[in-house]
């Protein structure tokens, strides 16, 4: 009996070896597939940027030969002095073996215009020509508006409640394009598209405005920072928050200059209405310029 126990033993331990051997084999053949598969899969997303750096590098090279091969280069704005002291839109561009003396043409319509104005360009010297653009265009500063609101909860407690709309003009664009006129042939460039958005650019100030509605306390906080890197631009000369009922204007505040500025070109306004008593529908900012242009933001309603 003894010794039929001492074989079931032997034969125990010989089982918990041989299992422990089979497992560590197992964990061993598991963290080999694993670290194949890691390295197949980083080899995959390896070869996957690899393609997509490629794709970049082929589409970027097939715009520069695009850009070469025009016998016209792209725009270039540019804000300048008018005649008048005010601000203007330059727009200029570099003709390719240019024919001294050919009279140049830039031709453009806003989108949806059936016709194009043509303007004579004004030679600059090198083969670049340039043009002014004299009428008053629909070009509105860029914005972004970000709204939050503080409103009461259940009981003596306050809710918070932050809500974010960023909203930014999106003006039409400009439809153009340039003749040279050779004399026995009049050479025309593909019809091109400059958003309206671009000019404003060289024409108005960045703005960034924070709103803060406090419906416990009825009263509108208003933060306005004028972003200019460009002498040129035409800046505010006057920033209001202006309430309505239907069309009936029922409350209004000019936001007042800080004495912030983070940099000589930044500029920041600052304003609080108090609504309480008011009953009105609809809130706007009016933007008002140094050349007399006025834009309105709505708010909210």
């Amino acid at each position: 009996m003894e010794r039929l126990i001492r074989i079931i033993l032997v034969l125990a331990v010989l089982s918990l070896g041989l299992n422990i051997a089979l497992l560590t084999r197992v964990n061993r053949l598991e963290d080999y597939v694993n670290g194949r598969f890691n390295m197949l899969q980083q080899e995959t997303q390896r070869v996957g940027e690899l393609s997509q750096q490629n794709a970049e590098r082929v589409n970027q090279a097939m715009l520069v030969l695009e850009t070469e091969q025009r016998w016209v280069t792209p725009l270039d704005i540019a804000t300048i002095k008018n005649e008048n002291g005010n601000p203007a839109v330059q727009l200029s561009w570099v003709i390719k073996e240019y024919p001294a003396g050919a009279p140049v043409t830039f031709n453009y319509r806003r989108q949806g215009d059936p016709e194009f104005t043509s303007l004579a360009a004004v030679s600059l010297g090198a083969g670049r020509f340039a043009v002014e653009l004299k009428e008053k265009l629909p070009a509105e500063p860029e914005m972004k508006l970000d709204v939050s609101y503080i409103e009461s909860g259940q009981g003596d407690s306050k809710q918070s409640r932050a809500i974010l709309e960023k909203k930014t003009s999106k003006p039409k664009s400009l439809e153009y394009y340039i003749t040279v006129n050779e004399g026995n042939r009049l050479k025309s460039s593909e019809v091109g598209s400059l958003s309206l958005d671009q000019i404003s650019r060289g024409i108005y100030p960045g703005m960034g405005v924070e709103v803060e509605v406090n419906k416990v306390a009825e009263q509108y906080g208003v933060f306005l920072t004028e972003y200019s890197s460009d002498p040129q631009q035409v800046k505010l000369a006057g920033v209001y928050l202006e309430a309505y009922s239907g069309d009936k204007p029922v409350g209004q505040i000019r936001l007042s200059e800080t004495d912030n500025k983070p940099d000589g070109s930044t500029r920041v306004f600052r304003g609080q209405w108090n609504y309480a008593g008011v009953s009105y529908d609809r809130v706007v900012l009016k933007l008002e310029f140094a050349n007399g242009e006025e834009f309105t933001r709505e708010i909210t309603g």
